[in-house]
This record gives structure tokens, C-alpha cells and sequence, in this order.
């Protein structure tokens, strides 16, 4: 019964150490590996494993032009039809954010 519970508690340890990694690989984040290295390795002293949670939940996937609409899968900007899903690719311009931006696309206000 004991070794039962020393598993139990392994398995739970482990679950709770590789959590950058797993949040990284369901985020689909494009440094996904090196995310996974940082935790195997430095991840045993506190700094290595929120270093590897803060990285897995940064923003660095792809922006939302180079992401297929219909499956949100990572496409290649210069595809037409996703590879994945074999749906046509909608190219959707981003909206500027500021003044300067639009100023520097020729629509001064």
C-alpha cells in the first residue's frame, strides 16, 4: 500500500514539474522544445521552472494572419489553402494601432 502511495505521489510531482512544458505544448507555442529543455534542466531550482511557465504563456505563436481560421493551426504566411485542413486562407489586413501607423500607410488624417 505504501509503494502505492509513493507512486502516486511521483507520478503528481512530475505532472505538477512538467506543467510549463504541458502548457507550452497545448498553447501550441512555437518554442515549444526549448521550453521543455529549460524545464528538464533548470527546472529544479524555482527561478528554471517560472522562467519555463512565464516563457510557455508569452505571446510568441503566430499572429492571427498566420493561423488558418478554420483548424488554428500555424500556416505559412505565403499559403493559400491551410495544408491542414485543405480550407482556403482568408487574408485579413490588421488594423493599425495608431496615428503614426496609418500615417505611414499613406492615410493621414
Amino acid at each position: 500500500m505504501e509503494a502505492i502511495v509513493v507512486l502516486v505521489f511521483l507520478a503528481l510531482g512530475l505532472l505538477l514539474y512538467l506543467v510549463p512544458w504541458l502548457a507550452a505544448r497545448d498553447r501550441r507555442h512555437p518554442k515549444e522544445t526549448a521550453i521543455l529543455v529549460l524545464n528538464l534542466l533548470l527546472g529544479w531550482t524555482l527561478l528554471g521552472w517560472v522562467a519555463a511557465l512565464i516563457w510557455a504563456f508569452t505571446d510568441a505563436g503566430p499572429s492571427a494572419n498566420e493561423m488558418c481560421a478554420a483548424c488554428r493551426m500555424r500556416i505559412d504566411p505565403a499559403a493559400t489553402i491551410c495544408p491542414h485542413c485543405r480550407t482556403p486562407r482568408m487574408l485579413v489586413e490588421p488594423a493599425p494601432k495608431s496615428p503614426s501607423d496609418r500615417e505611414r500607410q499613406g492615410g493621414g488624417a
